[in-house]
């Protein structure tokens, strides 16, 4: 079942999330911490309490035996007047984890029609997101979904 996500679901989300940080920081040590910022628990849970009514960011769950086995966030802007681009609405997810033990599953699938609907209901034109080229399992969910790159970061330590 998948619905908005209550305060005292982000425990679980937390936890679910340190997985993604785990491979992250495997792959890319350089960039992000082993601890994820879920380990200041009572940090997180305030930032998410003071930003969990915003009209233009959703948290989204799967529970399934009334735990939560995945979560994706999603947030609405838009681009209007920009100097370089068209008028348009983007649903921007900003972060997508299922736990391991439920990885092809459905789960992933099941959340991103989730956003695509929600995304639709609100009016975006556009669904975007950013994945790291090492995270390969992911890569290859999104483009299956109908996703494709659009732009690319490359960096060199210096």
């Amino acid at each position: 079942m998948i619905r908005t996500a209550v305060l005292a679901d982000f425990p679980a989300i937390f936890e679910i999330a340190k997985q993604v940080q785990d491979i992250h920081h495997g792959a890319r040590p350089d960039v992000f911490r082993e601890e994820y910022f879920g380990e200041d628990i009572e940090a997180c849970l305030k930032w998410e309490e003071e930003n969990l009514d915003d009209n233009h960011m959703r948290t989204f769950v799967c529970e399934k035996n009334d735990k939560i086995i995945g979560f994706v966030v999603a947030e609405i802007y838009c681009w209007v007047d920009h100097p370089n681009h068209n008028d348009m609405a983007i649903c921007r997810i900003t972060n997508f984890c299922v736990d391991k033990s439920e990885r092809n599953k459905g789960v992933g699938q099941m959340l991103f029609d989730h956003v695509k609907s929600y995304a639709k209901e609100n009016g975006t034109e556009r669904l975007e997101l950013t994945v790291w080229n090492f995270n390969e399992d992911a890569r290859r969910f999104y483009e299956r979904q109908g996703l494709s790159v659009r732009t690319m970061t490359m960096d060199m330590k210096i």
